[in-house]
């Protein structure tokens, strides 16, 4: 024991009363000198949580890095009804006016309303541009949405201004390859470019018009300026053709121009005409179609939910029938002029964007998608007419069956699956595994366009429909539990004309069919 005299300082045998050398008393300081050395390390210690806690520490972050570039096997999204979340939400949905016009802020409101947000209100900011808020904990949470066209969601994302592009067509090499280069991802990707509806463009015409069907190419003649009178289509009716048209931003107008304006070219410099000139243009589908109701002798397209107070009529091309816009023809993509409506989302998506498509591509998501006019990527059997100058063998291959709401469709020039058929796979699954269809026999018809020989067709069709099953399979469709018909039909029964890429994509195809 130390003495302790300052001026001494001599170490004592333990247990000592006096200092043996300068005789002051020593007194035990061991046990509460312990006592003292404890209470100031706790002391510290609680400094130091008061300090990390009023955030003069960083807290250490920690983060979930989502794979959105493939699609895992059989793995679906998680649904935020039975998962809230409560981050805050701050997304930019640019884009589309057909997506944004009337889609995005429903949607936008239903997610905000699913996580539990408060208060939710909708202001305009400027044409075409809303915002979506509300409160959550005294957080605000907020959509902003701006509806100025397809071009606008990928020039949007390269400068990221966007968390999320809205298209209503498919990205053009252009700009995946822009979007790359900006280290935005690869937009061809499943897990970047996600078909969230299906939409038809519409050709509409007023109500009191007599025309009830036109041909792509008698379409094509009207907007491209070359058919100017109605009574060039039906003599019955006439009067000068006022054309309606989106305008060049527009997505809407961008897939018309595709699927219609380039079925036609001037022969003296073969290129596509353009678009009539003294057409009257729209940003808004809701303003154009209201036009062409006024309009006695208008004709315009839009997208479905915009057809309104108008009459659609049937479209067809060479060796097709003639088909309405209807929910079965336009999800199947039979329909001549059916598109798919995208999200676009980066490689590495901000906080919320995953979250907020997983709710749209929910049921949830897909009845407000339904609601609003578009056809959802629900599957649904019905009961399919079959054309009276369908093959005999195919008649009786499908004779009794169901079709399924689906086609399953390959990239061009492969046997790959697109990205809306690896989506479709998993809805398929998910629909053959209810109890309801465990009896049933799974009926695939593959088709194929003209390109090579009819025989080569009908083996290559057949190819396409094994693969379908082969990737059934993998989630454990097919045999013993199940009963699959497989079979191919070459180039028989276009859906529309192989003269046109367009239309060979759409022949390229394998249907789903459901016998009980």
């Amino acid at each position: 024991m130390k003495c302790t005299n300052p001026k001494c300082g001599v170490y004592n045998e333990r247990g000592a009363k006096f200092c043996e050398k300068c005789g002051t008393p020593i007194k035990n300081q061991g046990r509460k000198g312990l006592f003292i050395f404890l209470g100031i390390i706790a002391a510290l210690a609680v400094i130091l949580l008061i300090l990390w806690k009023t955030g003069v520490f960083p807290k250490k972050q920690t983060s979930k890095n989502i794979n959105t570039t493939e699609i895992h096997s059989n793995v679906q999204a998680e649904n935020p009804s039975q998962q809230q979340s409560t981050a805050d939400i701050s997304l930019r949905l640019h884009g589309s006016n057909t997506i944004g016009e009337k889609l995005s802020p429903l949607l936008a409101r239903a997610f905000l309303e699913k996580r539990g947000t408060k208060n939710i209100t909708e202001t305009p900011t400027a044409p075409d541009e809303k915002k979506i808020q509300g409160t959550i904990n005294g957080k605000t949470q907020e959509f902003e949405i701006k509806a100025h066209g397809s071009e606008t969601a990928f020039t949007s994302l390269s400068e990221g201004k966007c968390d999320i592009g809205c298209a209503s067509r498919q990205a053009k090499p252009e700009e995946v390859q822009q979007l790359k280069t900006a280290n935005i991802g690869d937009m061809t990707s499943s897990g970047s470019e996600i078909v969230i509806a299906m939409d038809g463009i519409a050709v509409i015409v007023n109500p009191n018009n007599p025309i009830d069907k036109l041909s792509v190419e008698q379409i094509a003649q009207i907007f491209n300026g070359h058919v100017t009178d109605w009574s060039k289509i039906n003599p019955g009716f006439s009067g000068a053709i006022n054309v309606y048209a989106r305008d060049d931003k527009s997505g809407t107008f961008d897939t018309f121009k595709n699927l219609v304006l380039k079925t036609q070219k001037d022969p003296a410099t073969n290129k596509e005409y353009p678009l009539v000139t003294g057409a009257k243009r729209f940003e808004s589908s809701e303003e154009l179609s209201r036009q062409v109701v006024n309009d006695p002798r208008g004709i315009g397209f839009i997208g479905l939910p915009y057809i309104l107070n108008s009459k659609a009529v049937s479209v067809y091309q060479e060796n097709s029938t003639p088909l309405y816009p209807t929910a079965f023809t336009v999800e199947t993509e039979d329909y001549i002029l059916s598109r798919r409506l995208f999200f676009y989302i980066p490689a590495k998506p901000g906080p919320g964007a995953r979250e907020f498509v997983d709710f749209v591509l929910s049921a949830e998501g897909q009845q407000i998608v339904e609601k609003v006019g578009f056809v959802p990527i629900t599957i649904q059997l019905f009961p399919s007419h079959i054309s009276p100058g369908a093959p005999l063998n195919y008649r009786n291959y499908v004779s009794g069956c169901k079709r399924l709401s689906i086609n399953i469709r390959f990239k061009t020039d492969s046997k790959e699956l697109d990205n809306k058929a690896v989506w479709d796979l998993n809805r398929l699954v998910d629909f053959l595994k209810a109890p309801e269809q465990r009896t049933a026999v799974i009926v695939l018809a593959g088709f194929a366009d003209n390109t090579g020989t009819p025989d080569h067709n009908t083996v290559l069709s057949r190819e396409r429909a094994q693969s379908v099953l082969q990737k059934m399979a993998q989630y454990g469709i097919g045999e013993p539990k199940f009963l699959v018909l497989v079979d191919g039909f070459g180039q028989e029964v276009p859906v529309a004309s192989n003269a046109s890429q367009q239309g060979r994509d759409k022949n390229r195809r394998v249907e789903v069919w459901l016998r009980k």
